[in-house]
């Protein structure tokens, strides 16, 4: 009886270790995709824009970076000095 109620407790333990690593995964990856966009505003952040017109945002471009994009359509903006 006793090795009964033992394998039971036992079941029962890797059940609620399983249950916790499974909420333990979600939980680490909503911390994953928190820290992509923190890293992403902070990239917004740190460019130097402005706001120009209406509806639209101006940048000052970093000259001396190399164009991007498949037909290098796009400028690195620069980074805005304190």
């Amino acid at each position: 009886m006793a090795t009964l109620a033992m394998l039971a407790a036992a079941g029962m333990a890797v059940l609620g270790v399983g249950y916790a690593v499974h909420g333990a995964d979600k939980t680490l990856d909503e911390a994953a995709r928190r820290r992509a966009e923190i890293a992403w505003l902070d990239r917004i952040a740190g460019a130097d824009l402005v706001p120009c017109g209406e509806d639209r945002l101006c940048a000052r471009i970093d000259e001396k970076a190399a164009r991007l994009g498949q037909q290098k359509q796009y400028r690195v903006i620069a980074v805005r000095k304190p």
